[in-house]
C-alpha cells in the first residue's frame, strides 16, 4: 500500500517507517518469502523520502534566506556622486554570496548588472559606465541591488532593493533628495482601520525641482509584514490582524525612513 515510486512526499513518511518496521520483525524465514520487487518497492520507497525530506528542507532553508535577504534590501540603497562616477552603497545580507547592481538610464531597462560582487561582505561598489560608455551626467538613472545565493551551481536571485531614481550631477533642471522626514514613527491602529504617513523630503539644491511623477512617486511605501497592517501607494495604514510591524517609506532616490505600527 505504499505509494507509487516517483510520488512520495514527507506526508507519506509515517506509512514507510511502517512498512520498514513491519518488514524489519519479520523472521529470517519470513523475510524470505518477501519477493524482491516488494522489497525493493519498500527500499525505493525510502530513497524516494529521504529526497523529498531534502527537498523540503531545501526549500525551507531557501525560504528563510529570501526573507532574511529581502529584510536587508529594504533598508535604504544610498547612491552618491563625485564626478563622472557614483557610488552605490547597501546593507550586508548573511544569506546571499553576492550581488548584482543594477544601473540604467531612466525610461530604459537594465538587460545585464553593471557591476557583479561576489563577496556578501562587499557592500559598497563604484559605478563609472552605464551601458559600456561614459555616464551623462545630464541625465537621469536608476539603481537597484540583487542578492543572489549559489545553489547547485546556479545564482538563485534572493530579493531586490528598491530603485533608486537618481539625478545625474549636470542636470540642470531637477535635484535630489538630500533628507527624508517623517511626522511620526509610530502609529497605532485597530483591525480595520487606517492612518496615514506623513512625510517630507528637503533636496540638494532648493533652487530646482524634484524629479516629475513621471520618473517615479515622490514617496513610496513597503510593510514588512502584509497579515499585520498594508500601506497603500499613497501612504494609508490599514489594521489587518493584531500585532506589530515595520512600514518603510522611500524618497524617489532610495533613502529611507522607518516607522512602527501597532495593530491592536
Amino acid at each position: 500500500k505504499l505509494p507509487a515510486n516517483g510520488k512520495i512526499a514527507t506526508t507519506d513518511k509515517a506509512a514507510i517507517e511502517a512498512a520498514r518496521k513491519a518488514y524489519d520483525a519479520l523472521t529470517a524465514d519470513q523475510k524470505k518469502k518477501v519477493s524482491a520487487d516488494t522489497l525493493k518497492k519498500l527500499e525505493d520507497a525510502e530513497a524516494a523520502l529521504k529526497t523529498a525530506e531534502g527537498n523540503e528542507q531545501a526549500a525551507k532553508e531557501l525560504e528563510a534566506a529570501k526573507e532574511e535577504a529581502q529584510a536587508a534590501m529594504n533598508e535604504q540603497v544610498t547612491v552618491t556622486q563625485k564626478g563622472n562616477k557614483f557610488t552605490v552603497k547597501w546593507k550586508k545580507t548573511e544569506s546571499a554570496d553576492g550581488y548584482y547592481v543594477y544601473a540604467s538610464y531612466c525610461g530604459k531597462k537594465a538587460t545585464k548588472p553593471a557591476k557583479t560582487i561576489k563577496k556578501n561582505t562587499t557592500t559598497k561598489t563604484t559605478i563609472t559606465k552605464i551601458n559600456g560608455k561614459k555616464i551623462n551626467q545630464k541625465k537621469n538613472f536608476h539603481v537597484y541591488v540583487v542578492p543572489y545565493k549559489i545553489i547547485d551551481g546556479k545564482n538563485v536571485i534572493l530579493g531586490k532593493s528598491t530603485v533608486a531614481h537618481v539625478v545625474g550631477a549636470k542636470n540642470t533642471k531637477y535635484s535630489n533628495v538630500k533628507k527624508l522626514t517623517l511626522t511620526k514613527s509610530k502609529y497605532t491602529v485597530k483591525v480595520g482601520k487606517t492612518a496615514k504617513i506623513k512625510a517630507k523630503v528637503t533636496l540638494v539644491n532648493k533652487n530646482k525641482k524634484h524629479i516629475p511623477k513621471s520618473h517615479g512617486a515622490k514617496f513610496r511605501y513597503k510593510s514588512s509584514d502584509t497579515s499585520i497592517a498594508t500601506v497603500s501607494k499613497n501612504g494609508k495604514i490599514k489594521g489587518i490582524k493584531k500585532g506589530t510591524c515595520t512600514i518603510y517609506v522611500y524618497s524617489i532616490n532610495g533613502l529611507m525612513k522607518k516607522a512602527k505600527v501597532t495593530v491592536k
